[in-house]
């Protein structure tokens, strides 16, 4: 069975380049994507999802808002918090709101599939 994954990123390119790394990979399926936070937790609660790929760059507060409401509506969803600035108060604090792996988008894209798997250890 495959790893249902949905993307959050407000960029519609690099949120098309991170959908089109994981579709290729085998065992992962895309569900589904949106560009905010908020968008996202209206659509989990209409498909099935594994893991919440949740890109924090686009607005810190909204994002640990939504963690912490998707970890509460969702207790076995597996998030995964993506940013370009990894900095340790930044990944305290996603961690602290629920987060399982973060990914720092700086990295190479085969690094992502990882963090996923990660999520599942």
């Amino acid at each position: 069975m495959a790893i249902r994954v949905f993307v959050v990123n407000g960029h519609d390119e690099i949120r098309r380049l991170f959908m089109a790394w994981l579709e290729r990979e085998e065992g992962i399926q895309v569900v589904g994507d949106v560009r905010d936070a908020a968008e996202a937790i209206d659509a989990l609660g209409k498909m099935s999802v594994d893991v919440l790929l949740l890109d924090i760059d686009v607005s810190d507060r909204q994002a640990i808002a939504a963690i912490r409401t998707a970890r509460e509506a969702f207790p076995k969803l597996r998030i995964v918090g993506m940013t370009w600035d990894p900095l340790p108060d930044r990944v305290v604090m996603m961690m602290d709101a629920g987060v399982r792996a973060v990914f720092d988008k700086a990295s190479k894209l085969d690094g992502l599939v990882r963090v996923i798997a990660k999520c599942f250890e």
